[in-house]
């Protein structure tokens, strides 16, 4: 049986014919990704429709300017939903830089600090940290998506 660690579901045109597809090719688990709020929740309602369906949930660095303590409330609420089995993707994304350097590194700093001691810590959540530059401090475990630097 194959994972797919790493996938955006909702962001496709057909996201229940992926489900399919994948699982025809012997993909028997697929993590799909929320970037915010609202695809986290999304995604959460929409791995309830399929059994090998998980979600990983958290704010993405190009939403960094959005980041708060409220925010992370909330995606700690999540935390305690049985199809929830990550923490993320949060990080760094200094390829694309949709929000600036500073906002990322203020949230991912943030974030990390409103972690300690927390049930997020206490569930051992894995992290999906966006690092297209360096990495930063983290606790494992981690899975890391890295891509290359261009230019």
């Amino acid at each position: 049986m194959l994972l797919d660690s790493h996938a955006h579901l909702l962001s496709l045109e057909d996201p229940e014919g992926a489900v399919s597809r994948a699982a025809a090719e012997g993909v028997g688990k697929i993590v799909s990704i929320g970037t915010g709020i609202e695809s986290s929740l999304a995604t959460i309602e929409f791995s309830r429709k399929y059994r090998g369906v998980y979600v990983s949930v958290g704010i993405h660095p190009h939403s960094a300017s959005s980041f708060s303590e409220q925010a992370v409330r909330e995606i700690e609420g999540m935390l305690e939903d049985s199809k929830v089995v990550a923490l993320g993707e949060t990080g760094l994304d200094l390829h694309y830089m949709k929000s600036s350097r500073e906002e990322q590194i203020v949230s991912f700093l943030l974030w990390r600090s409103s972690c300690n001691g927390n049930q997020t810590l206490a569930l051992q959540a894995p992290r999906l940290l966006n690092l297209s530059a360096f990495p930063p401090f983290f606790l494992p475990p981690v899975c890391l998506n890295f891509r290359p630097r261009v230019g």
